[in-house]
């Protein structure tokens, strides 16, 4: 459900809704995770880079974060 919602607000494209992307990528949810980069990376804001590449050096299971962290820089 998490994962839809992100999804739905990435969409927009919004800037303002950076903070509840950020707040999702410390989400226990893999694929919330990857909703909120690739919705952080479609908001084009100048903050977007450095959460991605935070993102990417975080520890992950099967280097999930990664993958989430090179979805969301596909999308900037």
């Amino acid at each position: 459900l998490k994962s839809s919602a992100i999804s739905i607000l990435g969409n927009t494209k919004n800037a303002d809704f950076i903070e509840i992307y950020t707040a999702a990528l410390d989400d226990a949810s893999d694929r919330v995770i990857n909703s909120a980069a690739i919705a952080v990376g479609k908001t084009k804001s100048p903050k977007a880079f450095e959460l991605l590449m935070n993102l990417e050096k975080q520890p992950s299971w099967k280097n999930q974060n990664r993958i989430s962290a090179l979805n969301g820089l596909q999308q900037l």
